[in-house]
């Protein structure tokens, strides 16, 4: 034998070469140990790709009928076909108001009567119930469990067997349970880590699962892999779309690079968390192209997935609650959202399902009509999902002239409950990261600022109506400016998020008219910086009172500035203020109010609004004002605070307004 012979032979060479031979022996212990099962099934070091090809014959019939005719959501049990699922009892369900309106877009407004209408729609599900119908749930399951079974078998005999691996995770994902299927993506990662779509799916199977941050590292990881024609599909074309209805017919004349330009401007616009290091919004739209193109391509008519029709809705839409699938002559997919209803029809038994409309033949001509009809009225829908859950956090946006040469002071006043949701280890603890950014009106970014806050300075705590907070105050400066701002926490404990956007201006307080700060109601104003409270102006320390409420047993007090004011011979400016109290409902106001600064104190002919006027002096151009206000004697409700300031040297007016509750 050729071993004994070798080692008898030659004993030294023997010896020198244990080593080696342990090596390999661990190696390939190792190898064998890599590559076991995620479900600890074991795998075989001795790959048999002939089993495993063969069994490809029979999991590729299974799998395709699981993903044909299963169906799922809320509205799918027990249902036997199109008919059934759109009339019960002789009626038209929700349904029926979308095919109605798609109807009269299809028709260019010429709708029929109601009956009229009726009567063709249930003569439409009538033929499509004779020709399709939904396949038996106890059959849909035994496909699953066969794919499912042979698939495992395959990954078994031959581990580096990518499609295997790629449809196990697809029928996981269809059958709503994504966990079960990013094990084996990230064992085959780990065999093959250039497997652009092994990335691509566990991508959408760790969205699925609301891993947000590791779904995004993840697609990021496929788009590197993909080609230029690939990453511009995946990027850039399926975006297209939603520039259409700001382009229009321009978007054609477009250059290629310009065009790229504009969407990542449009995706970064529309990022609901700029905390994060990912965009939610394009996270779900990598989710939503990546599901098209694995369900809804057509190889054979060079329709990828998100060209498709139902990749139009997908990708616009999102994931539908409901889907129910009728196979047969025609077959018809529903899809069912909150408030809408689409369904899809093979008309032409090619794979490339088409809208379906009741009462009309499925032309070419009628399906544009209704897509272009939804690009404009129903351009896209999108409800942002975090890692954690959505709070909302009561906040004030106000404004002052700055030091900073044409520059603007902006402060961000919040208050934290302590009702709950800050409690850890039966302590308040209310860590979180903040930001403030703000965009111009070509999103360009103008300032963006990020605070980690521990506020746990009790000074900073107030009443407020029924409620405990405790008050942060967040401050950047800027230029004047108008676009977009966005307030925004996340809070440590959970991870819960408040996101806070909306369009702003940045208010120029440097030229020579007559001006007026933003108002802010505080729960206490101290001078001389006696007090650390968490908005200072000067020599003034105000601890603001974001939530606007109040009752009989809190102080109300009052804080603006003025400027740009004239000055008299004598060098002193002369103005006039007058407080303005009206309730947001139409009722009468009665009551009273009182502060040792207020002169003249006016109830109009309604008894609808209280006027408090007062007289000023000052030395200084821009002026300082604060005051307190008691409204003990008025009844609960919602009011609208104007303060009106007139120059009385130079007749000047300016105002401004806001809200309070008084409890």
């Amino acid at each position: 034998m050729p071993a004994i012979y070798y080692i008898s032979g030659d004993y030294m060479k023997f010896i020198k070469i244990i080593p080696a031979l342990l090596f390999c022996l661990s190696i390939s212990y190792s190898h064998a140990q890599q590559i076991d099962s995620p479900n600890d099934s074991g795998f075989s070091a001795n790959y048999d790709t002939t089993k495993a090809r063969a069994l490809e014959e029979q999991w590729d019939e299974k799998v395709h009928d699981f993903l044909e005719y299963h169906t799922f959501g809320d509205s799918a049990p027990g249902l036997t076909n199109l008919g059934e699922y759109l009339v019960r009892d002789g009626t038209i369900k929700t349904p029926f108001k979308l095919i109605n309106a798609a109807r009269k877009i299809a028709t260019n407004g010429k709708s029929s009567k109601e009956e009229e209408l009726k009567q063709i729609s249930l003569k439409f599900y009538k033929v499509i119930s004779e020709r399709a119908y939904k396949y038996p749930d106890n059959l849909i399951k035994d496909d699953f469990n066969k794919a499912e079974r042979l698939l495992l078998n395959s990954i078994k005999n031959y581990p580096l067997y990518s499609k295997a691996y790629i449809n196990l995770a697809t029928i996981y994902e269809e059958n709503q349970t994504p966990t079960k299927g990013i094990p084996y993506l990230k064992q085959l990662l780990r065999l093959k880590p250039n497997e652009k779509d092994a990335y691509l799916l566990l991508g959408l199977l760790l969205y699925r699962t609301e891993s947000f941050d590791s779904s995004y590292s993840e697609f990021e990881k496929a788009v590197s892999l993909m080609s230029q024609s690939e990453r511009n599909d995946f990027i850039f074309n399926s975006s297209r779309q939603f520039l259409e209805p700001y382009l229009n017919d321009n978007l054609d004349n477009i250059s290629p690079d310009s065009l790229k330009i504009i969407i990542v401007k449009y995706w970064e616009s529309r990022d609901p968390l700029y905390l994060t290091e990912f965009n939610e919004r394009l996270l779900e739209h990598y989710a939503r192209v990546t599901y098209a193109d694995l369900r809804f391509g057509v190889p054979h008519l060079a329709i990828k997935g998100w060209e498709s029709r139902r990749g139009f809705a997908l990708i616009r839409y999102g994931f539908p609650d409901a889907i129910i699938r009728l196979r047969g002559e025609m077959d018809t997919d529903v899809w069912e959202y909150p408030d809408k209803t689409f369904y899809f029809t093979d008309e032409y038994m090619n794979g490339a399902f088409q809208f379906g409309i009741p009462g009309m033949t499925n032309n070419w001509n009628k399906q544009n009509i209704l897509t272009s009809q939804l690009k404009r009225q129903l351009p896209t829908v999108y409800k942002p999902e975090f890692t954690g859950p959505v709070i909302s956090i009561q906040h004030d946006i106000v404004e002052f002239k700055s030091i900073y040469k044409n520059n603007t002071d902006i402060y961000i006043n919040y208050a934290l409950s302590f009702s709950g949701g800050w409690i850890k280890n039966g302590k308040f603890d209310f860590d979180h990261e903040a930001g403030i950014y703000f965009f111009d009106k070509y999103f360009n970014p103008v300032f963006t600022r990020r605070f980690y806050q521990q506020p746990v300075d009790y000074i900073n705590r107030i009443a407020a109506g029924t409620g405990i907070y405790n008050v942060n105050s967040l401050y950047v400066h800027s230029k004047p400016d108008s676009g977009k701002i966005s307030f925004e926490i996340i809070r440590s404990i959970d991870k819960a998020v408040e996101s806070d956007q909306r369009g702003f201006v940045v208010r120029n307080f440097d030229g020579q008219n007559l001006e007026m700060s933003s108002i802010v109601l505080a729960s206490d104003i101290q001078t001389n910086n006696v007090k650390n409270y968490p908005l200072t102006r000067q020599n003034i320390t105000i601890l603001p009172n974001p939530v606007r409420a109040f009752n009989k047993d809190q102080e109300l007090f009052l804080y603006y500035e003025v400027y740009n004011l004239s000055l008299a011979g004598r060098g002193l400016t002369d103005f006039s203020q007058n407080i303005i109290l009206q309730k947001k409902e139409d009722k009468g106001l009665l009551g009273k109010i009182f502060s040792p600064v207020l002169k003249t104190v006016g109830i109009n002919s309604e008894e609808k609004q209280v006027s408090l006027t007062s007289n000023y002096q000052t030395d200084d151009r821009n002026s300082q004002v604060y005051l307190k206000l008691d409204m003990s004697g008025y009844e609960p409700g919602d009011y609208i605070l104007t303060i009106k300031i007139k120059d009385n040297i130079n007749g000047k007016k300016t105002e401004q307004s806001t809200e309070l509750s008084w409890k």
